[in-house]
């Protein structure tokens, strides 16, 4: 039996099964307890021994979009227009307008590098991400000329259009957070997995740190997986020696089944496309030069270890 189950589907029936996966194999109830202090708490910033810190970034984008921008698409790095970002991933909750004000005579398209925390240049296609949008994910008919691979379509500004409406156009599903997130919110990637645990080049062992959530997941899978942790002598009072293969197994199932399923963000990385139909773009003029405006909000969760 597989420690946790692969590749869940993130729909609203198999989350429960996954969760429900998770218990039969006894790794919810040990993981839960050994991130105790990193539950999620959306409503406020917890002390210094908590997981989640939420904030948002409030910022402009101004732009004179040309024939040439609407037709081939701009592409706006969120760390060009703001300094205050978080550092690290993080899980973004919201995305909204606060105001909007365009001389653009087309529709305009704003899309997201969202998932670039993920495999490739830019990160999964929303459309494999397992994510979904409470508010649904804005299609067209023009996606595939409007939005790049790896970008969420999130915005569609109309032609002319001015309102100071606050309007959101994304925010995860909840399944997703209240599942996964509170539990395995503080492994933010792949790399935090393998923080404290040390290899050693041509021995089939490594050294696990004696707090790392493997020996937790190892210790509740002992008769599955042929290691009794109690049992194991600690090497310098913080180390236990286990075998590679153990340790690569179930980190690579943790990845696979739970933390690659987190819809992580990185905001320094972050990404904005504006873009028009480039059928309905090549009528403008060629001389003119478009002001446009957008007031944006980004709110997000972050997540830091525990202190021990």
């Amino acid at each position: 039996m597989s420690l946790v189950r692969e590749n869940a589907e993130l729909d609203d029936t198999n989350i429960a099964a996954l969760d429900d996966q998770l218990d039969e194999t006894n790794l919810t109830d040990e993981v839960q307890e050994s991130t105790a202090k990193h539950l999620v708490d959306d409503t406020k910033t917890k002390n210094s021994t908590g997981a989640s810190s939420d904030g948002s970034v409030r910022f402009m984008v101004r732009e004179n979009f040309t024939k040439e921008d609407l037709m081939h698409g701009k592409t706006v790095q969120l760390s060009d227009i703001t300094k205050h970002l978080p550092q690290g991933n993080v899980i973004v909750r919201n995305i909204s307008t606060n105001a909007i004000g365009s001389n653009v005579p087309i529709d305009v398209m704003c899309s997201a590098n969202l998932f670039n925390s993920r495999a490739g240049s830019q990160g999964t296609d929303y459309r494999q991400s397992g994510v979904k949008n409470a508010h649904g994910w804005l299609s067209s008919p023009n996606e595939a000329y409007t939005v790049p691979d790896g970008f969420a379509p999130l915005i569609n500004f109309l032609p002319s259009e001015y309102n100071r409406n606050n309007v959101s156009h994304y925010s995860p599903a909840s399944a997703v957070e209240d599942r996964l997130v509170e539990k395995y919110g503080h492994l933010t990637s792949m790399k935090s997995l393998w923080d404290n645990i040390i290899p050693f080049p041509g021995e089939e062992y490594y050294y696990v740190g004696k707090d790392h959530v493997v020996l937790n997941i190892i210790e509740k899978n002992w008769e599955q997986l042929g290691i009794s942790v109690p049992n194991e002598r600690l090497r310098e009072e913080k180390w236990v020696k286990v075998a590679s293969s153990v340790v690569n197994r179930v980190i690579d199932e943790l990845n696979s089944s739970v933390l690659s399923q987190i819809p992580f963000s990185n905001l320094n990385d972050l990404e904005l496309h504006f873009q028009g139909c480039p059928n309905v773009a090549s009528h403008v003029d060629n001389d003119a030069s478009y002001p446009f405006t957008a007031e944006i909000n980004i709110e997000y969760g972050s997540f830091k270890p525990s202190e021990t």
